[in-house]
């Protein structure tokens, strides 16, 4: 996984989790007694949602993590909101529709999710701000 961010003041980040292989082929000439701790520490990093922790804590926006399996737990529970993705995986699959805040039962849905509930929520906040000041 990688994700790239702007920032206020417009420094592009980029956050890569995905460099494992990477990783891996720079261990295997002289590394090997480093390989299963960086293996088990790289493990971690993905299952425990490190990645989405430190996008939101680092830029204080809200997060929506979208995960279709077991791995992707973690990330789901650390986000702002999670989504989970229920037909892809099978039974892996299900624990992330447990962690999340939502579920869908494709990627295709999620357009719509955004949409629908996007413009529900908009309509909640108006209606709550004209009643606040008495209109």
């Amino acid at each position: 996984m990688s994700v790239i961010i702007k920032d206020d003041v417009g420094q592009i980040l980029l956050f890569c989790k995905g460099a494992d292989s990477i990783i891996f082929d720079r261990l295997a000439d002289n590394g090997k007694k480093y390989l299963e701790e960086t293996t088990k520490q790289l493990n971690e990093f993905g299952e425990t949602g490190l990645v989405t922790r430190l996008v939101k804590e680092g830029t204080k926006k809200t997060t929506l993590a979208i995960g279709d399996g077991a791995n992707d737990v973690g990330m789901i529970q650390e986000a702002d909101i999670g989504i989970g993705i229920s037909g892809v995986d099978g039974s892996h699959g299900m624990q992330a529709v447990m962690a999340s805040d939502f579920s869908i039962a494709q990627f295709r849905f999620l357009e719509r999710l955004l949409v629908v509930h996007g413009h529900w929520c908009y309509k909640r906040i108006s209606k709550l701000l004209l009643w606040a000041i008495g209109l």
